[in-house]
């Protein structure tokens, strides 16, 4: 974790994905469009994972969370037992957005398609 890069962040993450696999970008981080799409064609070259909170103008893909419902503390119990997630994602090329929904339960991971004929999978569930 690089808790702070300065007016050196672009040159930081091309270094990370030189040597990790997965950059996790955090939301406070300001970069150019131009450096933007040269960090995006740096991870596609090495097949590395690129994932910001903030949208990027060229992304192949794009996830957002639009509501997420907490339950569980029902008959006094107090503690909460699952979250349902309704996720949208859009891949570049895909056409209209894709929508799902994730539940996350204490013992379980459920995904549902909300469109017909949307293939889903979900891995270690």
């Amino acid at each position: 974790m690089i808790p702070d890069a300065r007016c050196r962040s672009a040159e930081v993450i091309a270094a990370l994905l030189d040597g990790v696999d997965q950059v996790v970008v955090g939301p406070h981080v300001a970069l150019t469009a131009s450096e933007q799409r040269q960090l995006l064609a740096r991870a596609r070259r090495k097949n590395n994972t690129l994932l910001t909170r903030r949208a990027w103008e060229n992304a192949a893909l794009r996830m957002r969370v639009d509501r997420a419902a907490w339950s569980g503390p029902q008959g006094g119990d107090y503690w909460l037992r699952q979250v349902r997630y309704d996720v949208v994602r859009q891949a570049r090329g895909d056409g209209r957005p894709r929508r799902f929904m994730v539940s996350l339960g204490v013992d379980s991971v459920q995904v549902e398609a909300v469109h017909p004929g949307t293939r889903l999978m979900s891995v270690g569930a």
